[in-house]
């Protein structure tokens, strides 16, 4: 009720990570987070180096988790941090694309895509990805906005995740913060 209070109207949870792994809190995070009347945007960390042919694994074992949860404001996204050594950019971006299409199919919502400029800029997709960009640009990561563009081939971002040293009212501190036009 504190983040509600404190004005925050999305919150961030982390679902899933690879083929396997839950996050044990995410079911009573979700509950809690609807229960005061918060949106819930659930996200996937994506594991290419550990799977590379795991895209729709990884995206079957998501939807699993969140399934349960999902209303019509809850928002999904793919965490797209790690590199495998063995692809290449096109690669990792097809690898997203398998999963968000395959998410897409089961759930009827596309993922937003979040990465930080230097992953785009080795993924240089010709195409956006997902249903659009959170993108990860904390500028000096000083607990404060700053502006940011939209890397190409995006118009616009989405989501502005643009620290990792945010302060608000019932949060654990240091922790992530976004703001945007979901």
């Amino acid at each position: 009720m504190r983040l509600r209070l404190g004005g925050v109207r999305l919150v961030g949870l982390k679902a899933s990570e690879g083929i396997t792994f839950k996050d044990r809190t995410v079911d009573s995070r979700a509950i809690r987070a609807r229960s005061v009347g918060l949106r819930r945007l659930f996200y996937h960390f994506a594991r290419p180096d550990l799977h590379p042919n795991g895209a729709i694994t990884e995206a079957d074992h998501f939807v699993g988790v969140v399934h349960k949860h999902l209303g019509a404001k809850d928002w999904l996204a793919l965490d797209f941090e790690v590199r495998n050594g063995k692809l290449g950019g096109k690669a990792h971006t097809d690898w997203c694309r398998a999963f968000n299409h395959r998410v897409q199919i089961r759930t009827g919502k596309w993922p937003l895509f979040y990465a930080n400029p230097d992953m785009i800029g080795f993924l240089n997709p010709f195409l956006p990805i997902g249903g659009g960009l959170w993108l990860a640009a904390y500028g000096p990561n000083d607990g404060r906005q700053h502006p940011v563009s939209a890397p190409h081939p995006w118009k616009h971002v989405k989501l502005h995740q643009y620290t990792s040293q945010g302060r608000i009212a019932g949060a654990t501190h240091p922790t992530d913060l976004s703001s945007g036009t979901l």
